[in-house]
């Protein structure tokens, strides 16, 4: 039996390199833990090789997995291409420019696809694209500098001059460099001190306990608490759309901190777009809409 008679299930598979263990993943699919190793099992039948070691710490890709992993992320990004080439036939009034914004963490991953698709879809738009702050760029937003910008909590932004469109709720957790089996009481905490959740509370006040008792490094943008985290330098607090494509590879792995009794409030993760592009461009932003839709369940 080929891998072609599978391709169903490579987007289960590849949700699941996303967690530590099929019942996590399961659960957050919402599918029944021994329906995803069903699937699993299929996947390797149809290879003839495992795609995954299970160990105490948690699911390791093998050498098959890794590239059976690296082929499912090429099908599931030319579906997306696809799927947002058929949303964007129909659309009409599209702009000969838009400037973009988008918070940093997030250009990294989504601006890629942005670009790949504007190309694709709409090759005569010239694409323009600011990195800053998500208060910096609502504030563009309403003085008409910027047309759409991606960002974090962006309906706290939302005016007569701007209209909020939520794409997921993400979360904080803390994640930790595989090899460090132990989290010692000396082992810095990695933050972001200023990131706040959908009510404004900052990790600072959480984490407010644990930072009085052991060291802390703190930086102000995710990539560089990834980036040390990572490293092994300390254990990080990070959403788990920015750790997600480590995770995926085994370089970071989610802990719970024993000490740590409370929960991250959840923060937004959508687009601010101007009334006017939207009342110009409707169509055209449900199709950029769309494609940040099929990118966050990735």
């Amino acid at each position: 039996m080929s891998l072609a008679e599978h391709l169903e299930k490579l987007r289960y598979f590849h949700k699941t390199c996303a967690y530590p263990s099929l019942q996590t993943a399961a659960k957050s699919m919402g599918i029944s833990q021994a329906g995803l190793s069903k699937s699993i099992q299929s996947l390797e039948e149809a290879i003839g090789a495992k795609v995954f070691v299970r160990s105490s710490q948690g699911l390791t890709l093998t050498a098959s997995g890794k590239l059976l992993f690296e082929t499912a992320e090429k099908v599931l990004h030319e579906a997306m291409i696809f799927d947002t080439k058929v949303g964007g036939i129909h659309s009409s009034k599209i702009p000969s420019s838009v400037h973009f914004g988008m918070y940093d963490s997030i250009a990294i991953y989504f601006y890629s696809n942005l670009a790949t698709y504007i190309q694709s879809v709409y090759p005569k738009v010239t694409l323009q694209l600011n990195v800053e702050g998500s208060q910096s760029l609502a504030e563009r937003i309403r003085s008409g500098e910027i047309d759409i910008a991606l960002g974090v909590n962006f309906e706290n932004f939302s005016s007569k001059e701007a209209h909020f469109l939520l794409l997921w709720n993400d979360h904080y957790s803390f994640y930790v460099n595989p090899k460090l089996e132990v989290i010692e009481d000396d082992l810095p905490i990695i933050y972001f001190p200023e990131a706040q959740d959908l009510v404004g509370k900052s990790q600072q006040e959480y984490l407010t306990t644990i930072i009085k008792k052991r060291p802390q490094i703190r930086v102000h943008n995710f990539e560089t608490v990834k980036s040390l985290t990572g490293s092994g330098l300390g254990f990080g607090v990070m959403p788990d759309q920015v750790a997600k494509p480590l995770v995926r590879q085994n370089l970071l792995k989610q802990i719970n901190l024993p000490k740590f009794k409370k929960s991250f409030g959840p923060h937004s993760i959508g687009l601010l777009v101007s009334k006017k592009m939207l009342k110009d461009h409707e169509s055209f932003v449900q199709d950029l809409y769309r494609l940040g839709q099929t990118w966050s369940k990735n």
